[in-house]
């Protein structure tokens, strides 16, 4: 059986979004949950450098809209096929998610596109910014408690951020996979913080499917 694949559009609503000033609430030292001027949600420091990360409002597959000053998600989260393009010869970073998404995305530049949780963030265009990524598990984790630890009840950050599933049903895709053994990619949820794996056979088809949140890092404008 042959898998074919075309280039795709994640059904998220790109927003216009104003720039970036002094008055921004993320242009100091903004809380878990804060929302900046351009539409994104401060997420915590990235493990890899306490570099600022941001998310984008809603899980993709959700429409965006700004009801009484705050962003409002309604309609169904589309889930992502969990693929692994770079194979065992790569290496998939716990903390860099940035530099994970690049390696996936040129690695299925091979196979052609499809519908993966990584290309899935790569190819967003949304407060104005185009540097989108799946986040790596330690990533996650922040965005899960604020630390890269795997939490034993709950999720006080992805409170804060908001608009994450917290059923024990709900995965989401990691852009970081397992060192031993390598197929392995790691996922988590949201309701305890329990880190969960999925086996893609790359650079097989796979059933498996999470849910995805994309973030960036940097300077909020």
């Amino acid at each position: 059986m042959q898998w074919r694949f075309a280039r795709f559009t994640i059904a998220i609503t790109v927003i216009s979004a104003p720039s970036f000033s002094a008055a921004d609430p993320c242009g100091g030292k903004p809380g878990v949950g804060t929302v900046c001027a351009d539409g994104t949600v401060y997420s915590g420091l990235s493990p890899d450098g306490n570099v600022p990360m941001y998310a984008m409002p809603c899980d993709l597959g959700m429409k965006v809209s700004r009801r009484g000053g705050k962003w409002i998600c309604s309609g169904k989260r589309e889930s992502y096929e969990v693929r692994d393009f770079v194979g065992s010869s790569g290496v998939l970073s716990l903390t860099n998610g940035k530099a994970n998404t690049e390696a996936l995305v040129a690695s299925s530049a091979k196979i052609g596109k499809s519908l993966d949780c990584a290309n899935a963030c790569a190819f967003q265009n949304f407060g104005g910014h185009k540097d989108w990524y799946l986040p790596s598990i330690h990533e996650l984790a922040v965005m899960c408690n604020g630390t890269t630890k795997e939490p034993e009840k709950n999720c006080p950050a992805a409170v804060a951020i908001g608009n994450l599933s917290m059923e024990k049903t709900s995965w989401y895709c990691s852009s970081s996979r397992e060192k031993e053994p390598a197929s392995f990619m790691f996922n988590i949820r949201f309701s305890d913080g329990i880190h969960s794996f999925a086996d893609p056979v790359p650079p097989k088809h796979t059933t498996a499917k999470n849910l995805v949140r994309c973030v960036r890092k940097g300077a909020v404008h």
